[in-house]
């Protein structure tokens, strides 16, 4: 087991499945911009790196449509987030772990973040979030993570970073912290075991026997 004080998690495939979601706010936008839908598959394969790479993958290359379709994607994003579902064991595992510093870093923006999770009643676990609304520091960048812990003063071999993806076990493992892969989430999982996560368990819950 690994000693902790602080565990930081990534949002979209970790804590929330929200792949139905931003596929259908992906297609909502599509749709006002009078472009072609995108396929399941084809959205959830560039979930990750943030809402403006996102936008630009699905909508095309030119600045002032990625701009419009930012704009779009986000205002189809916030309804109906509470219809959004919470992986199984989530919950169970922040109630675990309550006594200990909990964090949220993603790349997604910050304020749509909070909505999720207070939409699906999680907020109330974690004490701060880093989201995505700097392009300069993104995962998997170790920026993003470097801000959150150094907010709480803990050192990184007292961190844990849990996440689904390569760019979180990246960003975690640049950041000198725990790493931790989820084998359930968005994230393909060839890409995460290469990342070389310190654990990689397949359901959330097993945090609890490799954290103390």
């Amino acid at each position: 087991m690994s000693e902790a004080d602080m565990l930081i998690f990534d949002l979209d495939g970790t804590l929330v499945d929200s792949r139905e979601h931003i596929t259908h706010a992906v297609n909502e936008m599509l749709r006002d911009l009078d472009l072609p839908q995108r396929s399941f598959d084809e959205v959830v394969a560039v979930i990750g790196t943030g809402v403006r790479d996102l936008v630009y993958q699905c909508a095309g290359q030119r600045k002032e449509v990625v701009d419009r379709g930012v704009e779009l994607f986000t205002n189809h994003y916030r309804r109906n987030l509470e219809e959004m579902k919470v992986f199984s064991g989530v919950e169970d595992v922040l109630e675990h772990f309550r006594e200990k510093v909990l964090l949220v870093t993603t790349n997604a923006r910050k304020e749509m973040a909070e909505a999720v999770l207070k939409a699906v009643h999680l907020d109330t676990y974690f004490l701060h979030i880093v989201g995505g609304d700097d392009d300069r520091c993104l995962k998997p960048d170790a920026c993003p993570v470097d801000r959150a812990r150094e907010l709480f003063r803990v050192p990184p071999s007292r961190a844990v970073f849990i996440g689904d993806m390569d760019v979180d076990i990246l960003a975690g493992k640049r950041a000198g912290l725990i790493t931790c892969g989820v084998t359930y989430g968005v994230g393909d999982l060839q890409s995460l075991r290469k990342a070389g996560p310190d654990f990689l368990i397949d359901r959330i819950v097993e945090l609890k026997k490799i954290i103390r």
